[in-house]
């Protein structure tokens, strides 16, 4: 019997624990995590330094606990894909171990200091 009880003592134990661990979920504090689009506006230049041209890139940015995905929203294509870093709303944008900039979001608008430009996405 004392067996008995005390089995069932580790069982509530690891149950409490459990239930304990589901309750508490992922750390949802991270505001850049999910799917977000927008426009890219950049302009290009020759060799000598010359504007060749002024582009729109449209693109669907995910974003991860580490990383985020540029995809072309026609064809589903990555465009561009790299890490960040982040304290509260602003965040370090990498890309091949290089900071391409910065980033801040704000409600759902976050805006993107980096490729030689700033652009703003939407949730």
């Amino acid at each position: 019997m004392k067996n008995a009880l005390k089995l069932f003592g580790i069982i509530t134990f690891v149950a409490v624990i459990g239930f304990a661990m589901v309750a508490c979920g992922e750390d949802d504090d991270n505001p850049f995590i999910g799917n977000w689009s927008g426009t890219l506006s950049y302009e290009s230049f020759d060799e000598g330094g010359n504007l060749s041209g002024v582009f729109d890139t449209h693109m669907n940015v995910t974003v991860t606990e580490t990383a985020w995905t540029a995809t072309d929203p026609d064809t589903s294509s990555p465009m561009s894909a790299g890490t960040y870093t982040y304290s509260g709303n602003t965040a370090t944008v990498i890309q091949n171990g290089e900071t391409l900039g910065t980033a801040s979001v704000s409600g759902n608008k976050m805006t993107v200091n980096a490729f030689g430009g700033t652009f703003t996405l939407s949730k």
